[in-house]
């Protein structure tokens, strides 16, 4: 048993140590920061969506040519919403009312 540990010791001293990348040059990191503070600022200074009286349901049932293609399941969304993410995927979809 000692002899397999040796073995494996010699191995791994063998193996370079791998280095982690080299960080970018800090005037590239500013810029990088900069444009992230930027972004954050837009999407801060963007008007909240305002609340509907649309109900909100976690699953749609979605339909292509009359024809039943998926339950789409996920955060509460409006029929609308719903069927906008629906036609991203299908362009001729349609949503059920359940």
């Amino acid at each position: 048993m000692s002899k397999l540990f040796e073995l494996i010791e010699a191995a791994v001293r063998q193996i370079p140590a791998q280095q982690p990348p080299p960080l970018p040059p800090p005037e590239e990191l500013r810029a990088l920061t900069a444009a992230n503070d930027s972004q954050r600022a837009v999407q801060a200074a963007l008007p909240a969506t305002q609340p509907t009286s649309e109900s909100r349901h976690n699953a749609w049932t979605v339909t292509l040519h009359g024809k039943l293609i998926c339950r789409m399941v996920g955060q509460p969304m409006t029929r609308s919403e719903a069927l906008a993410t629906a036609r991203w995927r299908w362009p001729e979809a349609d949503i059920l009312e359940d």
